[in-house]
């Protein structure tokens, strides 16, 4: 009981993401055989697996190629499958990992664990998801956005597709990821964007599903009349009748 509780203190030490470093410390400071961890990898507690495989890493050196840290994709412990979407290697047949890693994305109910896997798709397999994204369903398209951490611009045209050619969820959520992202508050500002067709209908979806946090943001005071008389038009569309007074009232008053 001891150990297990020492175990689950270390566990909380080392939080979701912990740096390569923050491990080598650990194991320089527990100094346990090799032995004794492969027991712990495969332990009932959680807490022991989760540490004994991090712990195994540094025994080897960061030899990421561990049959344990690749089980981790379907362990119990969100932790656990976190630590192995982000550290499994890939080996000789990339498309194995990627594919795991789609799947959690998919389907794991742990948002932590669905953006570590989104986060290393994007660093390591962006060659891959790039040849097969168009062909993904919405909702896997969908959640392989609402996973990454980062974007580029590659990543905001196939949001703004998504937002465009679909509907449901799958739309409000691209349009959701657009508004965090500060797409939408720049399609908003920059007048030679404003201008465009497509800008304005990515504005006009977006409204349309709800999303008005890009709304919420505009300073109406530093706005243009052009601007207000689009923001007041957005503010009905998204069912926004306070940012529509605060608007119009912008606009009355010169």
């Amino acid at each position: 009981m001891k150990r297990m509780k020492s175990m689950e203190a270390i566990d909380h030490v080392l939080g979701d993401t912990p740096s390569w470093k923050t491990v080598q410390r650990l194991s320089r400071r527990l100094k346990a055989a090799e032995e004794e961890l492969f027991l712990l990898s495969n332990s009932d507690s959680q807490y022991e697996r989760r540490v004994a495989r991090l712990l195994l890493l540094t025994e080897r050196e960061g030899h990421r190629e561990d049959a344990r840290l690749f089980a981790g994709l379907n362990d119990s412990y969100y932790r656990v499958r976190s630590d192995a979407a982000r550290l499994s290697a890939s080996g000789d047949d990339r498309t194995r990992l990627y594919n795991r890693l789609i799947r959690l994305i998919r389907e794991d109910p742990h948002i932590k664990v669905r953006r570590a896997a989104g986060a290393r798709l994007s660093h390591d397999f962006a060659d891959l998801y790039t040849l097969e994204f168009d062909r993904l369903p919405p909702l896997s398209r969908m959640l392989i956005l609402d996973a990454l951490e980062g974007h580029n611009s590659l990543d905001e045209t196939r949001a703004e597709k998504l937002l465009l050619e679909e509907t449901g969820e799958p739309a409000y959520r691209a349009g959701r990821r657009l508004d965090d992202w500060g797409t939408l508050t720049r399609l908003f500002l920059f007048t030679g964007e404003m201008n465009s067709e497509e800008a304005k209908s990515i504005l006009n979806k977006a409204a349309d599903l709800g999303v008005s946090g890009f709304l919420e943001r505009l300073s109406p005071g530093s706005l243009k009349q052009e601007h207000l008389l689009s923001a007041i038009e957005l503010s009905q569309r998204a069912g926004r009748e306070d940012l529509k007074e605060l608007f119009e009232s912008r606009l009355k008053s010169g």
